[in-house]
């Protein structure tokens, strides 16, 4: 809304001033490094390029693999697709490079709510669908817990 001082973030860096200190050492914790891109299936060409080193990547869509199936009838329902390899991938080679965020949140498949840790192609990582609408394609209500990540 007009003067909420929201901003919509599309396939850019913002970084959000800390507003808490070490309680060990008493300094400023330093800002938090947020890349966020809404589809990066419409951002095409070096979608991650600037999320190397970042704290937060937020996306629309899970990497393959990481919360993206679920039952339903008794089948596992996927909903990998190339995009969402390509974005598993550039994660996987940032974290080779030790520069993999360190949580990598977006929703998108309502079924699959939940937080995922300790994935072996990025253990130091923290997957997390934030999906909190109802389960199916209509979103009408909220039915899922808020995520709590501590990094």
């Amino acid at each position: 809304a007009a003067g909420s001082g929201a901003r919509l973030l599309h396939h850019e860096e913002v970084a959000v001033p800390a507003v808490a200190t070490c309680a060990s050492t008493g300094k400023a914790l330093p800002p938090l490094r947020i890349f966020a891109s809404g589809w990066l299936a419409r951002s095409k060409g070096g979608r991650l390029s600037n999320v190397a080193g970042c704290d937060l990547l937020l996306t629309h869509e899970p990497p393959k693999g990481m919360l993206d199936s679920f039952e339903r009838d008794g089948q596992i329902m996927t909903f990998g697709r190339e995009v969402e390899e390509d974005l598993l991938a550039s994660i996987q080679k940032l974290a080779a490079e030790k520069q993999a965020p360190k949580v990598a949140a977006f929703g998108h498949i309502h079924e699959a709510s939940g937080i995922l840790t300790g994935h072996s192609g990025v253990p130091s990582m923290a997957f997390v669908n934030c999906a909190m609408a109802n389960d199916g394609m209509r979103a009408h209500s909220i039915k899922k817990p808020f995520r709590i990540v501590d990094f």
